[in-house]
């Protein structure tokens, strides 16, 4: 089992008022959506836009939402809804505690240099939480939408 952390703080230096939670995790989607408007010029060429913004999908492993002593509840996730996404900046981040071990291709500079979290974290601009049951379960899973800051 992988693990992450969403992260939030009142200053854009992730310095002040500083809440997060670390989450267990199925994995992590990632898509991208071009910025602009695509250009047909006179002679037919048809030129895309050259900025693109990252949406991270993560799927969170299935939580309990009747077992309060368990790891990973309900709680949890309104926690994350309530106050981290409060915060005015945000991130997601690798995992902190001792054992909870992050997702490689997003916490390996070394060898995925092209999609790791640089410095071990990457800002969004919140978090849409979608929240389904799993009855046979007894569990709900969520997927937690996010929307990378900056435009590359």
């Amino acid at each position: 089992m992988y693990w992450i952390k969403l992260a939030g703080a009142t200053d854009a230096a992730d310095t002040t008022g500083q809440v997060s939670i670390e989450i267990p995790i199925l994995g992590i989607e990632w898509s991208t959506e071009l910025i602009g408007d695509t250009v047909t010029y006179a002679d037919g060429t048809v030129k895309e836009p050259v900025q693109q913004r990252i949406t991270y999908v993560i799927k969170t492993y299935p939580f309990t939402t009747n077992d309060y002593a368990a790891e990973f509840t309900i709680e949890d996730i309104k926690y994350a809804i309530n106050t981290v996404n409060a915060k005015p900046h945000k991130w997601i981040k690798e995992a902190t505690t001792s054992g909870l071990v992050s997702p490689p291709r997003w916490s390996d500079e070394t060898n995925y240099p092209l999609t790791a979290f640089p410095s071990g974290k990457v800002k969004v601009g919140g978090f849409r939480f979608d929240i389904q049951p799993e009855w046979d379960g007894g569990n709900e899973i969520a997927n937690i939408t996010a929307l990378k800051s900056s435009v590359g």
